[in-house]
C-alpha cells in the first residue's frame, strides 16, 4: 500500500516551508501569489490530502525556532559573545512568542546529528545557525531540505544564503584610523583563525587604513590568536622584543585583551603609553580592567536579535531588499588608548 503524501514533501516540491504549505492551505495572507501558485501546483501534483493533526503541528502553533550552536572555538564564539547573541535572539524570539530549542555537538557528525534532530518531525520551524569554520555541510544539509535558515556571520562565497553580521572591514579599518589619530602608525594585529570570513575581513580593513595613512603594514607587525591564546607569554615576548616593536595592538576580543593586560602588568609594560590595546565586542569585562579596555562594539545581541527578524521574514515568504543584514558599530574609546583622558564614545555611521 503507497504511504500517503505529507506535508514535508509538498513544501520539498515547492521549494517552500512547511509553515507556509499550511498557511496558504489554511488561507492566511502574507503569502506571495507566486508562491501559492507554487504550494497548489505540488499539491495537485502528489494529490496531497492535509491532515489536520499534522497541518496543526506545522501551522506555527509549536512556535518553535532551532539555534545551532557552534563549537566552541575560542576566538570565533567566545562564552561572552554567544551568551550575548542567545539574549538578542532570545529577546526577538519572545516578543513574537516563539521558543528556542537549543542543539549543539562536538563534532561535525555530532552536530550534524543535532541538526537533523531539529528539522525533522517538524520540532521546530526555522533554524539560526552559529556560523564557524567548517560549518559548510550544515549549510548544504539545510539548502538541501529547502528548511529556513539565517546565518549569523557572512560566509564566503555564500552571498545567496540569509545571513547577519556586522562590516568587519569597515570595522577594523575604523580601529585603526582610532590608533593613528593619536599618533600610532606600528600597529600590530592579532589575526583570528583562518577559516573564518570575519578574520580575513578584519585583516583587510587593517591593511587598508594603515595604507590609506601611508603606512606599509608588515609582516613582523602580525600575530595569531590562538597561538596568543596558547602561549601568551612567549608570543607577547616575541612580538615586543623586535627591533622597533609595534606601539599598538590589535586584539580579536576582549577576553584575549584581558589576558595580555595582565601579562604586560606583569612585565611592568604601561599601557597605553608603550602599548595600547584595542579589542573587538565590547563585553563588560572591558569597562572593569585597569586600565579599562578600549573596545569596538559590533552590536552582538542586536545581531541575535537582527538574525531572528530576517528568519521570520523568511518564514512569510518575504524577500528583503538584501538577505545579508549589516549591524552598525561603535568603538568605545577607554583608558588602554587614551589613558586618563575621559572615555568617550566613537559613533560610526
Amino acid at each position: 500500500m503507497r504511504k500517503p503524501v505529507t506535508i514535508r514533501q509538498v513544501a520539498r516540491r515547492a521549494r517552500v516551508a512547511m509553515s507556509t504549505v499550511s498557511r496558504v492551505i489554511a488561507g492566511k495572507a502574507k503569502v506571495r501569489e507566486e508562491t501559492k501558485r507554487r504550494v497548489f501546483k505540488a499539491i495537485e501534483e502528489l494529490n496531497y490530502h492535509p491532515n489536520s493533526a499534522a497541518q496543526s503541528l506545522v501551522s506555527g502553533a509549536s512556535r518553535k525556532l532551532g539555534v545551532m550552536l557552534s563549537r566552541a572555538s575560542g576566538y570565533g564564539y567566545p562564552d561572552t559573545m554567544t551568551l550575548e547573541l542567545l539574549r538578542g535572539i532570545g529577546s526577538r524570539a519572545s516578543r513574537s512568542h516563539y521558543d528556542l530549542l537549543l542543539a549543539s555537538g562536538e563534532t561535525i557528525l555530532e552536530e550534524l546529528s543535532s541538526l537533523e534532530r531539529l528539522i525533522q518531525g517538524n520540532r521546530v520551524e526555522g533554524v539560526v545557525l552559529f556560523g564557524s569554520e567548517d560549518d559548510e555541510r550544515l549549510l548544504d544539509r539545510l539548502e538541501a531540505s529547502n528548511f529556513p535558515f539565517v546565518r549569523i556571520g557572512r560566509r564566503e562565497f555564500r552571498a545567496d544564503i540569509w545571513s547577519v553580521d556586522t562590516d568587519n572591514r569597515a570595522a577594523s579599518r575604523d580601529v585603526v584610523r582610532h590608533l593613528l589619530s593619536l599618533g600610532h602608525s606600528r600597529i600590530g594585529f592579532a589575526l583570528g583563525p583562518s577559516g573564518l570570513t570575519a578574520s580575513w575581513d578584519r585583516l583587510e580593513g587593517y591593511e587598508r587604513a594603515l595604507r590609506e595613512a601611508g603606512v606599509v603594514p608588515a609582516k613582523a607587525w602580525l600575530l595569531e590568536s590562538e597561538a596568543l591564546m596558547r602561549s601568551a607569554h612567549r608570543s607577547l615576548s616575541l612580538f615586543l622584543g623586535q627591533p622597533n616593536p609595534p606601539t599598538a595592538l590589535v586584539l580579536g576580543d576582549d577576553r584575549i585583551g584581558v589576558g595580555v593586560l595582565r601579562i604586560l602588568a606583569e612585565w611592568r609594560v604601561p599601557v597605553p603609553e608603550q602599548l595600547a590595546l584595542v579589542a573587538f565586542n565590547n563585553s563588560a569585562i572591558a569597562e572593569w580592567t585597569t586600565p579599562s579596555l578600549t573596545s569596538m562594539d559590533i552590536g552582538i545581541d542586536r545581531i541575535g536579535s537582527e538574525a531572528v527578524d530576517l528568519l521570520l521574514r523568511h518564514l512569510q515568504e518575504e524577500e528583503p531588499e538584501s538577505r545579508m543584514v549589516i549591524v552598525p558599530h561603535r568603538l568605545v574609546a577607554r583608558e588602554s588608548t587614551l589613558g586618563i583622558k575621559k572615555p568617550k564614545d566613537i559613533l560610526v555611521y
